[in-house]
């Protein structure tokens, strides 16, 4: 990981002024479980303060398992979470937190679906939304299936709406990122357009965590430029 590059890139946007709507820092979520709370961010089109090796340290002794080396580079040395695919990358405090399991073996090598556990998800939802099933039973019955997909083996490296950003740290995915969305889990893989999107027909294409972020951020520099 370049970092000299990487911060030259943030710089430049960063400049830039008014940002496209896309890339505004607002829509960006801000920290929940993280000491000190959406003050863990900067204002404006930046990254939180860098961690200590100490906050490594103890990072990874609460997950069970090492940090890859790319993510060591980005949150000592790029920041503590700020931009980035998704609703950007989640401060080191919240990947902890989101990351139970980290140490357990991720299963997959392909798309995975489960028709069966899914219909059942969507049945229980149903009984909640007319009144005749518990909320609490929804909810479980999506936990049920979202466990199946992802029971562990990755750190949750960011979040959107549709679901979540895994970085694999134990099967054969290793070193790979994955989203572990509401109906399926699926590699991630470039495209023309989107080039850090989902690569849904299980081509060996992969994006690691530097080749995602780098993806976005090369992309976040192209439509930040202003028209002539």
């Amino acid at each position: 990981m370049n970092v000299q590059e990487i911060r030259e890139t943030i710089r430049k946007i960063a400049q830039r002024a008014p940002l496209p709507k896309e890339l505004q820092y607002g829509r960006f979520k801000q920290s929940s479980s993280s000491k000190g709370g959406a003050n863990n961010f900067h204002k404006g089109w930046g990254y939180a303060s860098p961690v200590t090796n100490r906050e490594l340290q103890a990072a990874e002794t609460t997950l069970g398992v090492e940090l890859p080396a790319c993510l060591r580079t980005f949150y000592k040395q790029i920041g503590n979470g700020g931009p980035g695919p998704g609703d950007g990358i989640l401060p080191l405090a919240d990947l902890v937190a989101h990351s139970p399991r980290a140490g357990k073996r991720f299963p997959h090598t392909s798309c995975w679906r489960d028709p069966g556990l899914l219909d059942q998800a969507a049945a229980a939802n149903q009984r909640a939304d007319r009144g005749n099933g518990s909320v609490e039973a929804a909810i479980q019955a999506s936990e049920k299936y979202k466990l199946a997909g992802f029971p562990g083996g990755g750190l949750m490296v960011a979040q959107d709406m549709g679901g979540d950003f895994i970085l694999v740290v134990n099967g054969d995915e290793v070193g790979n990122v994955w989203r572990v969305g509401c109906n399926d889990v699926a590699p991630l893989g470039p495209s023309k357009d989107m080039p850090y999107t989902i690569d849904y027909d299980n081509t060996r294409q992969r994006l690691t965590f530097e080749r995602w972020f780098i993806a976005w951020l090369e992309y976040a520099d192209r439509i930040s430029i202003p028209p002539s």
